[in-house]
């Protein structure tokens, strides 16, 4: 079975802090959403991708206003779920080499 996108409901299971946006501007989450999923092939991150898809998407909602106090003290446009998935791109590099470089020569 293919992973799929979170759906507005599922992004408020992992991330219930979100409730309040998700309630009253659900089209701007989604949006965002959107946006993460984009962002996050499946084929490359595997299982991990819901997880990925979910930290992105806190971290543009947080970037873009929405943002309840999970910025960095050290800089404004990093969060903590970005730090979260930049560490999940980490680990995830040198599995992920392989798969990228093929038919790239």
């Amino acid at each position: 079975m293919a992973l799929a996108a979170l759906t507005l409901a599922e992004f408020v299971d992992r991330f219930p802090e979100f409730s309040d946006v998700v309630t009253n501007k659900p089209v701007m989450v989604q949006a965002r959403l959107d946006e993460a999923w984009r962002r996050t092939p499946a084929g490359i991150w595997g299982d991990q991708a819901q997880d990925a898809h979910g930290y992105l998407a806190a971290h543009l909602l947080e970037v873009s206003g929405f943002g309840r106090d999970a910025r960095l003290k050290s800089d404004d446009t990093q969060t903590t779920y970005g730090a979260t998935r930049a560490r999940m791109d980490a680990e995830l590099g040198p599995a992920v080499a392989p798969r990228t470089a093929r038919g790239s020569c």
